[in-house]
């Protein structure tokens, strides 16, 4: 993982609307160190709201995992 060198809240953008696809998209395009860094809070967020859920719904671990 990269150095923690940002704030914690530069990417206000909630997860799964069309402003952070489009901001993803643009992450992924641009190649930049602030698109990395919101590609990997997005990244980090789905994970972690997999894990939640995962607890949550009692399924064995390794079955939520479809990356």
């Amino acid at each position: 993982m990269p150095p923690q060198t940002r704030p914690r809240d530069c990417v206000l953008t909630p997860v799964g609307t069309p402003e952070s696809e489009a901001a993803e998209t643009m992450a992924r395009e641009s190649g930049s160190n602030w698109g990395r860094a919101a590609l990997e809070v997005r990244r980090v967020r789905t994970l972690t709201s997999r894990v939640a859920l995962r607890g949550v719904t009692g399924s064995p671990p390794g079955r939520a995992s479809t990356n």
